[in-house]
């Protein structure tokens, strides 16, 4: 992974029951950081509350897409990926999401991006910090991810 130094873990018998690795694969998966209370409120609903709080405990993330990203989508990375973990919806999203459960962490998205919106989640800048959990929620409940994106970055 071009010299990246290691990212934190879990040791797997501490992981969050639900997520998706079982035995060495679990054992890579990076601690999420709540980023909660950054974007508390967002989605302004009991649901989109709950979501963000079953994603945040559910999927650690590898890869995020940030704020770059949003309004451009040029989608280079999609054509990179091997597992194809990156997703949107055409003519309702206005960024991609990495799919937290799908992705294997390999790398190959983020030199491809033209506008330098892809960042391992322990390097993401503190001002896109929203981001990580933007990602993650939207593989709930996409109504409360597209809030909060809104708020992150208002059309």
């Amino acid at each position: 992974m071009r010299g990246r130094a290691p990212i934190a873990t879990r040791p797997p018998s501490r992981l969050v029951a639900g997520a998706a690795a079982t035995g060495a694969a679990a054992a890579r998966l990076p601690v999420v950081p709540s980023v909660s209370r950054a974007i508390a409120g967002t989605g302004g609903d009991a649901a989109g509350s709950n979501a963000t709080r079953q994603a945040e405990e559910s999927f650690p993330m590898t890869y995020v897409i940030a704020e770059p990203c949003v309004d451009v989508m040029d989608q280079a990375c999609v054509a990179v990926c091997p597992v194809d973990c990156i997703h949107f919806e055409q003519g309702t999203d206005r960024t991609l999401y990495i799919d937290p459960n799908e992705c294997i962490d390999c790398g190959a998205c983020e030199p491809e991006c033209p506008v330098n919106a892809i960042y391992p989640e322990e390097s993401l800048p503190a001002g896109w910090a929203g981001y990580t959990e933007l990602n993650a929620v939207w593989f709930t409940d996409k109504a409360a991810a597209r809030a909060m994106l809104e708020t992150l970055k208002p059309a």
